[in-house]
Parts: structure tokens; C-alpha cells; sequence
């Protein structure tokens, strides 16, 4: 039985359950369902059986009157076998209540992982391993195997749950703890499929037992009641119609679910590739942002540049040479910081799994970077967008940075698409004691009651390219995981207003320590290798180095700077990674191998991504992020050397 939330956002509200229903659960693509309790799924055998013992027991109802005493007499011959049979139905009724119960339960325990659900797995365990004890007797042989495999496989569920408690109860993350969850995951769906599969097969034995037995009972009754049957074939007629009537009706809506289900599953799995292809839009959006960051400063500095190199004048002006070096150096600084933006999309995962001091308007800054393209190309053509914005002082909030931009930027994509023909974006922030404010509107086209009703329902989606509606579906799951609320106002023509409330970070003074750390002094007078295949980068770097007084020699490859290290002794190596003949960690390898005490600092332009993807080797001391700047290489070298210092 499918059943709908109501409301917006109200899919992730509390998982609340319909009086008569029993706990949700989770199908195989996520599907939320409930089963009412009692309610035993029936094959077409178990059906026309039992559509067949309807209609002879109602028959039985009609001819009571007139064969009271020949029914009784009939009774009386087997009163045992009668109630045995009736012992052995309820048995198999209260055995499908306890596995269907049991399956409700594992299905809560796998989406919800909580104790609760597990304190509840372990009750409905213990249920159903009493009623299994409690088996009647049974003379068939076949279910008596049945019931033998049902106990071993409810041995093997618990004996699987055991496990996959034990491996939820270590937190691991690692490839090969979620590889063996998700095995035991499939062993105890397997197994509750087989519990589900050993219940019915129960029940159709016990149904067909009682149809036997019931019919020893009417092949007596008949021989008595033939006189009475034009008497009573009218009231058969009605009580067949009647039972037709209603097994028609049931069969119309299992075909009805049916179909209802078929096409869920198709949606799901288009949605499943729907994510994936959002989810690449989504970085592709991010990329260009960057990317366009990065070329505009290009601009700048060549423009600069040029200045400089065809009004070699201004070279006399020293004021005028220190402003332009300035722009030129804020420029760099922030091209870094975008490439720095880049190392959660190399990675492919959120870096930040623990709660982390987060600046909310530097996220929502990140994400107007990251959705600049996509406001370019619409004004390109023609529309006439505005983008205000209003960040008032905020303190910071705990949470997954690299999260809070992409949901940050999901809401601005929104607004931006709402609005393709031109408007006004505003974005506002504010703060109280206990929390920090969010404040997205447009003056887009707005959505209509029943889009707003559903627009934070995962898979939801009003666009017609076919995407996979899980927009604002990421957005809620996002804050609702750090502890805040969302609210999504709308009106057709007057556009949307998407409220944010986090809970602010408490306590605040060590995050504002981090943030200005002392300056390093310089460590001066040590014998310093720079080794790059770049002159002007090498000379750059001598320069820097020998402005805090240390002695600098220069290589140009890496075979160069071994013969170097032959003729002399160096303190200090300072290599670039991306060099012909020999990469950097080559060189270092080798240089820990000949001179192991000689500490090694690489330069890389992609030092903070090598750092997310994990990249690392015991050859290496440090790894410096290009571009440069003079504190940068000062405050490396300084931790190099005192971490040199302290081996010693």
C-alpha cells in the first residue's frame, strides 16, 4: 500500500505512522511503504482455494437451518481432526504476522541504523523464534521441512545482524567495512525474503488441509441436503454472486497496485541515473566558476603587465611599481584560492565528515563563484539579471563547508533558472544569539500550491528535460544534517523566498585564533638546493631565499642537482615536482637514500588536491602550494627545519 506525505519537505519529518499501520519500510530502490498487519500476500492457487472454501463455508450458513443435526453428526465423526486443523491455521496466521513483522523490522533497522531499531530488530527476533519453538505437530512432511528451513534461515539472520552490528558498532568508512556491510545487508534481506516465502507456503498447506478436511465434512452434508437443493440454489445463487463480485474487485486492484508499482520502479531507476547526471551538471556549473575566476585574473595581471612592459616610465615611479606588484600578488592569491576550491571535486567526496568552523558568508560567496557562468551566459543574452546582496557580521557555524556551498548553490541555480528572463536576486544575512539567517528570494515566476507542497520530495520535478528533481531535496537533507530548518515561501508572480536557519558555533574563541596565526621568524644562514626546470622560477626562488639570508645554489633537472648534492653539503632541498627526465618525488627518494638527514619541500601547483586525494610519500617534508608567496616559504622552510632539528 503506497502512501504520500503531504506538505512541503514533510518526506524526512519524523517517519511518522498511520493508525492500523505497521513500522515503514525500505524497498530495494528506496521505495517507503507499509504493511497493514495481518495482511498475507496470496498467489492465484492460494486464491481460488480459498474463494473455493469461501463459497462452501457460506453455503454451509445458508443450509444451517435445515442441517444443523447432519452437520453436527458430521462434526462429531472428526472432532479431532477439526481441531488440529484449526490449531495448525492459526498457527500459520500468528507465523505470517511474526515474519512479516520481523521483515518490517530488519527493513527499519537497514534504513535507520539506530538503537532503537536495533533493540526492536532483537524483540521481533525473539518473537518469532518463540513461535517457531511453538509449532503444533505436523503430520505432513513437507511442512515439517519447511518449518526446519524457516528456523535455520532465522538462525542465519541472527547470526548476519550479529555482524553487521559489530561492524556498525567499529565506524569504519573504509572500502572494505561497507563492501562486508553491504553483504550482510543482501544475506538478511535474502534470508527475511525466505522467512516471507516459508510463511506463505505454511499458510497455502494449512488453507488447502482445511478445504481437505472441510471437504469430508460437505461430501456427507451432501448426501442429506440433495433434497433441499432447488430449495436452496437461489440463496446460492446470490451468495456466489456476491463472493465473485468481491473477488473481482480484489483482483482489479492488485492489477491496479500493480501497475502502480511497475511504473515506480521505472521512475526510480530513471531517477538513479538522474542523479548522477545532476550531480556532473552540478560540478560542471562549479568548474566553470572557477575556470572564469580563474581567466579574469589572468586578464588582470596580463593587462598590468602589458602596462608595464610598453611604459617602461613607470618604472622610475617606485610607488606606482609597489601598487601594481600589489595587484598583481592579490590576483595570484586569489587564483589559488579557487584552484584550493578544486580539491573536493577531484576527490569526489565531502572532505569535512566532522564538523568544522564555517563562515556563511564565505560559503554563499564560494557559491555566487561557483553559479557566475551560468549569470553571465543569461545576461550575454539579453536578460537583465541583478544580484544584491545584503551579508551583515556573522559568527560561525559548525558544519561540512564543501556541503553548505552546494546547497547554497542548488537554491541560487533555482532562483537564477526561475528568473531566465531577467530580476533580482537578493541574498541576506543575519545573526542572533543562538543562530545565523539565510535569506534567498527572487522575483522569479514563482510556483504554484501544489508544486510548493511537493517541491522537497526526493524525485519531484516540474522541468521537462527530465532531470531528477533532487534539487531541493539535497538542499533539505543538508540542513536538516546540521541541525537547522528550511522554509519555502511562494506565489505564482511574485517568486520565492527560501528561509535558512543554522545554529551558531559555540565557543568561538578558538576558531579566532586559528584564523590569525603569529607570523614565523625567519631562520637564516643555511646551504639551501632550489631545483627547477623553469630559470625564472629557480631565480624567483633564490631571490625569496636569499632575502632571509639563507645561501641558495640552483639545479635545472633532477640529475643535476644529485651531482650538486655530490660536491656539497646542503641543508635544505627545495625541488618543483613537474620536471622533465625526474619528477620531484623521484628526487626525493633518492636524496633520502644518499643523504637521509637532508629535509625535502615540493612544489606543486596542486598541493591542497594531492593533500584531499590522499597523495603522500615518507620522502617528502613538506609540500608547498604554488603560486608562492615570501611568508609562505618562510613559515615552510622554518617547520621544515625545526622538524629537522627535533629528529636530530
Amino acid at each position: 500500500m503506497l502512501e504520500h506525505s503531504q506538505g512541503p519537505c514533510a518526506w524526512w519529518n519524523g517517519g511518522r505512522v498511520r493508525p492500523g499501520h505497521g513500522p515503514p519500510r525500505e524497498g530495494k530502490w528506496g521505495l517507503r511503504f507499509r504493511v497493514r498487519r495481518g495482511q498475507i500476500p496470496e498467489t492465484d492457487g492460494v486464491r481460488r482455494n480459498y474463494m473455493k472454501a469461501s463459497v462452501a463455508l457460506k453455503f454451509s450458513v445458508v443450509a444451517t437451518p435445515v442441517l444443523a443435526g447432519l452437520v453436527g453428526l458430521a462434526l462429531v465423526l472428526r472432532p479431532h481432526s477439526a481441531i488440529e486443523a484449526n490449531s495448525r491455521m492459526n498457527f500459520a496466521k500468528v507465523l505470517a504476522d511474526e515474519v512479516f513483522e520481523m521483515d518490517a523490522a530488519t527493513r527499519q533497522y537497514m534504513a535507520m541504523r539506530d538503537k532503537a531499531s536495533r533493540d526492536a530488530w532483537r524483540d521481533r527476533s525473539d518473537e518469532l523464534a518463540r513461535v517457531l519453538a511453538s509449532q503444533p505437530q505436523a503430520e505432513d512432511q513437507t511442512q515439517r521441512t519447511i518449518m526446519r528451513n524457516m528456523a535455520r534461515k532465522h538462525e542465519a539472520m541472527q547470526q548476519a545482524f550479529g555482524q553487521l552490528v559489530a561492524l556498525m558498532d567499529k565506524k569504519g568508512d573504509d572500502a572494505a567495512t561497507l563492501v562486508e556491510r553491504r553483504r550482510l545487508d543482501d544475506e538478511l534481506g535474502r534470508a527475511s525474503k525466505s522467512l516471507i516465502t516459508g510463511s506463505i507456503d505454511m499458510a497455502e498447506m494449512s488453507h488447502r488441509d482445511v478445504l481437505v478436511r472441510q471437504q469430508y465434512v460437505d461430501s456427507m452434508i451432501v448426501i442429506f441436503s440433495a433434497l433441499l437443493a432447488v430449495l436452496l440454489s437461489g440463496g446460492i445463487y446470490f451468495v456466489v454472486r456476491g463472493e465473485v463480485n468481491a473477488k473481482r474487485q480484489m483482483a482489479t486492484d492488485l492489477d491496479r497496485s500493480n501497475l502502480m508499482l511497475s511504473d515506480a520502479f521505472v521512475k526510480l531507476r530513471r531517477a538513479e541515473q538522474g542523479i548522477h547526471r545532476e550531480r556532473l551538471l552540478a560540478l560542471e556549473e562549479m568548474a566553470q566558476g572557477i575556470g572564469n575566476e580563474i581567466r579574469l585574473n589572468l586578464v588582470q595581471v596580463s593587462r598590468i603587465s602589458d602596462v608595464l612592459l610598453n611604459y617602461q616610465d613607470n618604472l622610475a615611479q617606485k610607488e606606482k611599481v609597489l601598487t601594481t606588484l600589489r595587484e598583481i600578488s592579490a590576483l595570484a592569491k586569489a587564483s589559488k584560492s579557487a584552484l584550493d576550491r578544486l580539491a573536493p571535486l577531484v576527490q569526489g567526496a565531502r572532505l569535512d565528515l566532522l564538523p568544522q568552523a564555517v563562515s556563511m558568508n564565505t560559503v554563499i560567496s564560494d557559491a555566487l563563484l561557483h553559479v557566475q557562468a551560468r549569470i553571465s551566459d543569461l545576461r550575454e543574452k539579453g536578460s537583465r539579471m541583478n544580484v544584491v546582496t545584503d551579508l551583515g557580521e556573522l559568527p560561525m557555524i559548525d558544519g561540512a563547508e564543501t556541503d553548505l556551498r552546494e546547497a547554497v548553490a542548488n537554491l541560487l541555480l533555482n532562483s537564477i533558472e526561475a528568473m531566465s528572463g531577467g530580476g533580482t536576486l537578493r541574498i541576506k544575512t543575519t545573526a542572533d544569539d543562538s543562530s545565523v539567517t539565510l535569506v534567498i528570494s527572487d522575483t522569479g515566476q514563482g510556483m504554484m500550491e501544489d508544486v510548493l507542497k511537493h517541491c522537497c520530495e526526493p524525485f519531484f520535478s516540474t522541468k521537462e528535460d527530465g532531470s531528477a528533481g533532487m534539487g531541493l531535496t539535497i538542499v533539505a537533507s543538508t540542513v536538516r544534517r546540521h541541525h537547522g530548518s528550511i522554509d519555502i515561501q511562494s506565489k505564482i508572480g511574485l517568486g520565492t523566498t527560501v528561509t535558512i536557519v543554522m545554529p551558531r558555533r559555540q565557543p568561538v574563541d578558538a576558531v579566532a585564533a586559528q584564523e590569525h596565526p603569529e607570523q614565523q621568524p625567519a631562520v637564516r644562514g643555511s646551504r639551501v638546493l632550489v631545483v627547477d626546470d623553469q630559470p625564472w622560477v629557480s631565480q624567483m626562488l633564490k631571490d625569496m631565499l636569499t632575502l632571509d639570508g639563507h645561501m641558495v645554489e640552483t639545479a635545472r633537472s633532477g640529475e643535476e642537482a644529485l651531482e650538486l648534492l655530490k660536491g656539497g653539503r646542503f641543508e635544505l632541498v627545495v625541488t618543483d615536482r613537474a620536471m622533465p627526465g625526474m619528477l620531484g618525488e623521484e628526487l626525493a627518494e633518492r636524496v633520502k637514500r644518499q643523504w637521509p638527514g637532508t629535509p625535502v619541500i615540493l612544489l606543486t601547483g596542486f598541493g591542497e588536491v594531492l593533500k584531499a586525494a590522499g597523495v603522500s610519500s615518507s620522502s617528502i617534508d613538506y609540500v608547498l602550494t604554488k603560486p608562492l608567496t615570501q611568508l609562505k616559504l618562510r613559515e615552510a622552510v622554518v617547520q621544515t627545519m625545526a622538524n629537522r632539528q627535533k629528529k636530530a
